[in-house]
């Protein structure tokens, strides 16, 4: 026999009432091999009218067991590297870890502005920042996204009950800044100070310093050139607080991900030795 021959098909029944409403042309089966650490999606034949769902079992019978489940999920359209925009089709909303959980380790910037402001889910911040830096819990039906994707991925979205709205996104997403704020020299920061970011010129964004964990710290979204001469790839963004500008802080904007950056002292400090003339 050829291992063709040897190939088998798996097949779940299931009751009208389990099959998520409006979804049921989604189910598709999955297969793991390793006790659900992983799964892989089978290619699935869905017939509703007997509430059936068929698929080829991989390989052949010698090495095809594992675990195979039945699950409404849906295809998003393929991402690519770098910045893309699509809306969250599924009713209800999800936290984003949850919702994105196909294409984990695959992306680093998540933003969305439906309520008229920046908020954004980073998978790179710091852990003892994140409770700072990322304000975007979940993501939510007819919700519109900007993704910054590190690879060609297609999402696969699980199905939750629920509704909302929302408009689009209609502007590319900014540069996220953040870290602790450090005296130097006669720079002596205090909580509730204002931090600004400046390009050529052009005040580009505005935020506060926090108390946060015994020290002080900032977050700061840089907006992107929008035709008002702001973030662009080549840019350099300079920052000030208090009104104080400091100048060793220059940083190249970039929004493929929030960047950790300490205000305050020189990033690589150069100590010269002093000669003392009698």
């Amino acid at each position: 026999l050829t291992e063709k021959q040897l190939d088998r098909a798996i097949a779940f029944d299931y009751l009208q009432r389990e099959a998520p409403p409006g979804y049921e042309h989604t189910l598709t089966v999955y297969y793991s091999p390793d006790d659900g650490k992983t799964w892989q999606r089978l290619p699935t034949a869905v017939e509703q009218a007997y509430n059936r769902a068929t698929a080829i079992m991989p390989g052949n019978q010698l090495n095809s067991q594992g675990l195979y489940g039945l699950f409404a999920t849906v295809e998003m359209p393929g991402l690519t590297p770098g910045w893309n925009l699509f809306a969250y089709p599924i009713q209800g909303s999800r936290p984003v870890t949850q919702a994105l959980a196909s294409i984990d380790g695959r992306y680093t910037s998540v933003y969305s502005s439906a309520s008229g402001a920046w908020r954004l889910h980073d998978s790179t911040v710091r852990p003892e920042f994140r409770p700072l830096v990322n304000d975007l819990p979940s993501l939510g039906f007819g919700q519109s996204y900007w993704l910054y994707a590190t690879d060609t991925i297609t999402p696969y979205l699980g199905v939750p009950a629920g509704q909302a709205a929302a408009p689009a996104i209609l502007y590319p997403p900014p540069a996220t800044y953040y870290g602790w704020v450090q005296p130097y020299f006669d720079f002596i920061p205090q909580e509730g100070m204002t931090v600004q970011a400046w390009i050529g010129g052009k005040l580009c964004g505005q935020s506060k310093v926090v108390a946060w964990q015994a020290g002080l710290a900032y977050k700061i979204q840089v907006v992107a050139d929008s035709g008002n001469g702001c973030g662009a790839a080549g840019r350099l963004v300079s920052f000030a607080v208090g009104g104080q500008k400091l100048a060793f802080d220059l940083a190249a904007w970039d929004d493929r991900q929030a960047n950790y950056r300490v205000l305050g002292p020189p990033p690589n400090p150069v100590f010269l030795p002093v000669i003392l003339i009698p």
